[in-house]
């Protein structure tokens, strides 16, 4: 686990989340667009726990790897667009966060920490999904796929903590994922897992979590802890 040292005295300033997950339950909406997509070229459908071994890199991979492996390569881009014209509607299935969420996010804001969003999904969904979650700019910032490259690159989360005036060590990446705990290491800050997403605790703590919360009150606690 994560302690301070008995003479560092730097508060966290920042938290960064992930989005798929970690502060909503995307499932459902990805499944049905996917699932869509896959039924267009005559695919065989996928369950929840099938995609969910297929996301976390970004849209583009999601459709590789939930395409038959003997789905022509060429034609990846194509079933990408169709994918993405099936989640451009499906993502409204995506109503409200975890339980906890919420209130645990409005206590940081009322401790002056600033909150940002990193997520691989796309960045014109991601931005319309995190208003119809959380309102208008209630995160200082949010980052979908398509400005910085894809998580596990630290870029666009270093991008971030810059328009904050904030450290990488005085910040906190949190996420459910074990491309989130890289993320969080390639970019200096403390990698916080969460166990109610979508990958077990055991993948978070092999990835280097310095923590993992089972619940966003506990996730509150261990953030006022670092």
């Amino acid at each position: 686990m994560y302690r301070k040292e008995e003479t560092e005295t730097i508060m966290i300033r920042a938290a960064i989340f992930d989005l798929d997950g970690t502060l909503a339950d995307t499932m459902p909406a990805l499944q049905n667009a996917m699932n869509a997509a896959l039924h267009h070229f005559g695919c065989p459908e996928r369950t929840r726990e099938e995609l969910l071994l297929c996301i976390n890199y970004g849209s583009r991979e999601f459709v590789r790897r939930a395409f038959p492996v003997d789905f022509p390569a060429e034609r990846i881009d194509e079933a990408l667009a169709c994918y993405k014209s099936f989640y451009a509607h499906s993502w409204t299935m995506t109503e409200t966060p975890f339980s906890g969420i919420m209130k645990m996010l409005a206590t940081l804001k009322d401790r002056n920490i600033r909150i940002g969003c990193v997520t691989n999904k796309m960045e014109d969904i991601t931005q319309q999904l995190m208003v119809r979650l959380f309102g208008e700019k209630f995160f200082d910032a949010v980052t979908g796929q398509g400005p910085f490259p894809p998580k596990p690159d630290p870029a666009s989360t270093l991008a971030q903590l810059a328009g904050f005036g904030v450290l990488p060590e005085e910040a906190a990446f949190i996420g459910d994922s074990h491309i989130d705990m890289r993320t969080g290491k390639n970019a200096g800050c403390i990698p916080v897992g969460v166990a109610w997403g979508y990958r077990p605790e055991a993948v978070l703590r092999a990835e280097g979590a310095a923590e993992i919360a089972k619940t966003p009150e506990e996730l509150q606690t261990i953030l006022f802890s670092l």
